[in-house]
């Protein structure tokens, strides 16, 4: 399953570089005319700081080196164009046999993916991934690698076989470089006190390294600098550079933060429209689809006794409402007090209603708090809180 020496020699070169989203978040506030670097580029910073780059960055750099070579090899990749993208190449062998060759995910060396070689097998094999032993299953259109790790866990990725177009390749990694999740770094070493090439791992915020032996972490870091003091002694990347580039990523995911709350916000708004019109739709069914099965509610009533209501009973209260006001034209009015996002990314909405009947405003008004959640993509209410203590001509008097 081992490449022939022409493919493993070029990817041995790699050998100490690492995968790091951080040389993009560095970049970024310098606004560059383009944000893939080019291969010379990528040496060149590589040279002076010990940056490297992210999974299209290391993935052009081998490219071209294969290229250098004389090795045919082409772009394979999935999810391309969003968050989710990965990248890679394929190399061919003399006999045009394929080897996975992965610098992003910080395999060893690159590996047979083609059956129709003599030398495939779906047995388990050892040396070629760090921390876990590898198998492969493969077809004309894709193959499939399964890491065995040592708790006995198993995690499977499919990839096609399918050449992705320098264009394609390009224009996604364009995109890849503006795009701020995590900070991430991964990389792999000998390591003498396991006898092996063990895998590091510094995503969001925590550190750990993966052995054959099993899963250490780091000591959670104290500050910004123990962070950047770690990921320097991992990889030997200028600090500074480290430094900057964490910043950017707070910055970054503060503001997407921030933005993300703000959209659910508007689709939270956008959903109390449709959630009032089903209130004045006289429609029970349509209106107890908006509640959750786990629907919880209390009315404190006139009297000052409260009525903790269900699901259910919500359902068969407004099949009464609406006999009860059949033919009378009723009509909900809504005074929204505070409509807002809660930090479980709840929509809360405080708001007074009353209503009128064939035309003429009745004298109740009833203050509402109101919590709907997110259920299979659909806004559902969860909890209602109401007071019935008020009458609207009373209330009118006291906000005037």
């Amino acid at each position: 399953m081992r490449a022939p020496e022409s493919i493993r020699r070029v990817f041995k070169k790699f050998d100490g570089i690492a995968l790091e989203t951080l040389t993009k978040a560095w970049r970024y506030p310098q606004q560059p005319e383009t944000y893939q670097r080019t291969v010379p580029l990528i040496k060149e910073q590589h040279e002076k700081y010990n940056t490297t780059g992210n999974c299209f960055d290391l993935s052009l750099w081998l490219y071209e080196s294969f290229q250098h070579e004389g090795v045919s090899t082409y772009f394979i990749g999935e999810s391309m164009g969003t968050p989710d993208a990965h990248v890679a190449v394929l190399a061919q062998d003399e006999k045009g046999f394929n080897y996975y060759c992965d610098l992003g995910d910080q395999w060893i060396e690159p590996i047979l993916v083609d059956a129709r070689s003599k030398a495939f097998t779906e047995e388990i094999q050892y040396g070629f991934f760090p921390g876990a032993n590898i198998s492969i299953k493969a077809d004309e259109d894709q193959f499939q690698v399964t890491h065995h790790r040592p708790n006995g866990k198993k995690s499977t990725h499919t990839y096609s076989m399918n050449p992705v177009s320098y264009g394609v390749f390009m224009e996604a990694a364009e995109d890849s470089q503006t795009l701020f999740r995590a900070p991430l770094v991964e990389t792999r070493f000998y390591n003498k006190d396991y006898d092996e090439v063990v895998h590091w791992e510094f995503n969001q915020g925590e550190s750990f390294m993966s052995t054959t032996k099993g899963l250490i972490k780091d000591e959670p870091p104290e500050n910004l600098e123990e962070q950047v003091e770690r990921i320097y002694a991992k990889t030997g990347m200028d600090p500074t550079i480290i430094r900057d580039a964490l910043t950017v990523y707070a910055d970054e995911i503060k503001k997407g933060v921030e933005d993300m709350e703000q959209t659910l916000l508007e689709d939270f708004k956008g959903f109390l429209g449709e959630y009032r019109d089903s209130w004045n739709s006289l429609d029970a069914e349509r209106m107890s689809s908006h509640n959750s099965k786990q629907f919880k509610a209390v009315w404190a009533n006139p009297d000052s006794i409260t009525s903790d209501w269900g699901y259910d009973e919500a359902r068969e209260g407004w099949i009464q409402a609406y006999e009860q006001y059949q033919g009378k034209k009723p009509i909900w009015h809504f005074e929204d007090v505070l409509i807002d996002i809660n930090n479980q990314e709840e929509g809360v909405v405080v708001c007074w209603v009353s209503f009128e009947l064939d035309g003429e405003m009745t004298d109740v008004k009833l203050l509402f708090t109101q919590t709907f959640q997110k259920e299979n993509g659909a806004w559902k209410k969860i909890r209602e809180y109401v007071e019935n203590s008020f009458t609207y001509t009373r209330q009118e008097i006291h906000t005037s």
